[in-house]
């Protein structure tokens, strides 16, 4: 006596059920999925976190955060940093 498997080939399951197991999505699975992503900010938000993100390099107790004293009185920002404040204005200023 053989015994045969009946599957049908086809996925029954739910999407919810296939994304708790961790099945892979395709690529247009993942595309089409915009729900959880956050919209853009404002040209005035990215200015105005620009603006902060500056003011907190000029002060001499926050800048520790987005760089490295070279000496007494020499502080070099990290490269990152400052691409970043240029990418933000720059975003900005191109939407205006």
């Amino acid at each position: 006596m053989t015994i045969r498997e009946r599957r049908s080939g086809i996925d029954a399951r739910s999407e919810s059920e296939k994304q708790l197991l961790g099945e892979r999505r395709s690529g247009t699975d993942r595309r089409t999925d915009r729900k959880s992503a956050k919209p853009m900010p404002s040209n005035e938000q990215l200015l105005l976190f620009a603006r902060r993100l500056r003011r907190t390099m000029r002060d001499e107790k926050g800048r520790a955060f987005l760089g490295v004293a070279v000496g007494e009185q020499d502080f070099s920002f990290y490269p990152e940093v400052i691409r970043l404040v240029e990418w933000i204005e720059s975003l900005a200023g191109a939407e205006s």
